[in-house]
């Protein structure tokens, strides 16, 4: 080859290589690379050996069709790690009606009576972008990751022909990581128990504390580990007896103590309805509902305490994280 043609070779691979700056580029540089190399030291022997290379690297079969080069076996443990059913989140299942799908270990997603070749766009380690495709007339999008709590999640579209974009159908989760348990009166003491006891301060600009809320949650049981709370949806109406107690409070070092309960006064009862989810706790991170709450911004006074909690009615499901 002459230099003209390598000049003209350097130009396009150069130009590749100002795509490596997006990470989704970073490997398509890097099976270039050692032509730019070659490239750039003015090695056009070695520039041609190598294109030789990454040529014969694909094998075309007796159909015609082309084979692409071996891929990585982390990649490749990944995708296989996706084969399985996959289920939406609760929000886009009741909102939008997304249905669920599957993904066979023949590279096809199956959804309702249709299937459809999966189409690699981008491949990592830890996460894959799929085209779905009816020859030239684009279907949807498939994104698949993993998220912050080591969840395989996918974001699925659906390609809109008149606007020219992809719109969102839902976010789904790999239905093999979790562990269905449908909620009842008879099963929820198994998974959920009230809290230890904890405040929340409220400061004024000088960090001093003002006043703050004493909580117990009626929390999952620790020894579950996590819920996902996108695939989860419990409504629960329960039933309390609120009686009032004499309290004394140290309001600047947030301590208090609970003392008789106030005569002169019947318990009052009622029942509340709530949705669970995982804002409870210290950390606002475990999954359940705010149950007991009062609030102390006196040295002593009184407060109404709930106590009595049972189930009027239940509805839903949680998915808890599978570990093994």
């Amino acid at each position: 080859m002459t230099k003209r043609i390598f000049a003209l070779v350097l130009v396009c691979v150069m130009c590749l290589g100002l795509f490596a700056c997006s990470s989704k580029e970073a490997d398509l540089y890097n099976k270039y690379k050692d032509i730019i190399d070659a490239l750039e030291e003015e090695d056009y022997q070695s520039a041609y050996l190598a294109m030789v290379e990454l040529a014969n690297k694909a094998e075309t079969d007796e159909n015609g069709d082309t084979t692409p080069e071996t891929t990585d076996p982390a990649i490749e443990a990944f995708q296989a790690s996706l084969v399985g059913n996959w289920i939406p989140s609760a929000w886009d299942a009741d909102e939008y009606g997304a249905v669920s799908f599957e993904i066979t270990a023949d590279g096809k997603l199956v959804m309702g009576d249709e299937t459809y070749p999966l189409e690699v766009e981008y491949e990592y380690a830890d996460s894959v972008d799929y085209n779905i495709n009816d020859g030239d007339t684009k279907l949807y999008s498939l994104d698949i990751y993993i998220d912050d709590d080591d969840a395989y999640c996918a974001s699925f579209s659906k390609y809109d022909e008149e606007e020219g974009y992809y719109e969102g159908i839902g976010t789904y989760y790999l239905e093999s990581q979790y562990i269905k348990v449908e909620l009842t009166a008879d099963n929820f003491s198994d998974y959920f128990e009230e809290s230890e006891e904890y405040v929340v301060l409220n400061e004024n600009s000088f960090g001093e504390t003002t006043s703050f809320w004493v909580n117990r949650d009626m929390m999952l049981k620790s020894e579950y580990g996590k819920v996902n709370s996108e695939l989860s949806h419990v409504a629960l109406e329960y039933s309390y007896t609120s009686k009032p107690y004499e309290y004394t409070a140290d309001i600047e070092n947030a301590t208090h103590e609970i003392g008789a309960e106030v005569e002169g006064y019947d318990p009052e009862e009622g029942t509340s309805v709530v949705t669970l989810g995982n804002y409870c706790g210290e950390n606002n991170d475990r999954y359940g509902f705010d149950y007991i709450s009062y609030y102390m911004s006196n040295n002593e006074g009184t407060v109404w305490i709930y106590s009595d909690f049972g189930i009027v009615r239940i509805q839903g499901a949680i998915y808890i994280f599978n570990a093994e």
